[in-house]
């Protein structure tokens, strides 16, 4: 039962991202480098924004930064609301986005921008938590960026 809750879950944020990237595939001709550019460098102010927000525990922050059917897969496998994932954050079980990321990949499409980036989280102030991959697709909502799936994978050592 909780293996097929977990699986129908899945697939539900697996179509969201396959419609979401559609929707910004869709979007006509292909984009200018300025308008790309430009769509970059909100989105990474967007991560900025909300990092932060987690590190203070500004729950309205985020609330204001993610999409209202907003889904977020742990690295457990877990598929959190935007609800439940806010109230991680205002109880303090979840304390990090990230603390520090790497090898950012952001690719535009249309009101679509999908980050890729590898980071590490602090589990404390002595110990340092495995590297994890993570996914985050970015909608435009009436002009505004908004946080529409975020995923995280952990990498493991070879």
């Amino acid at each position: 039962m909780v293996h097929e809750s977990i699986v129908r879950r899945t697939v539900r944020l697996l179509l969201l991202v396959v419609t979401v990237v559609a929707t910004g595939l869709g979007q006509g001709p292909e984009q200018d480098s300025k308008s790309v550019s430009k769509a970059k460098e909100e989105v990474l102010k967007i991560e900025d924004e909300a990092n932060l927000a987690v590190r203070n525990r500004s729950s309205s922050r985020l609330d204001s930064l993610f999409a209202d059917e907003m889904v977020w897969l742990t690295s457990r496998g877990e598929i959190l609301t935007k609800a439940q994932v806010l109230d991680n954050i205002r109880s303090g079980k979840q304390t990090g986005l990230s603390e520090k990321t790497n090898d950012k990949q952001l690719h535009v499409h249309g009101d679509t921008v999908i980050l890729y980036a590898t980071t590490k989280t602090q589990a404390n102030a002595k110990e340092e938590r495995s590297p994890k991959m993570t996914t985050t697709v970015f909608v435009k909502e009436d002009g505004l960026w908004k946080i529409a799936a975020h995923g995280e994978t952990v990498v493991v050592p070879q």
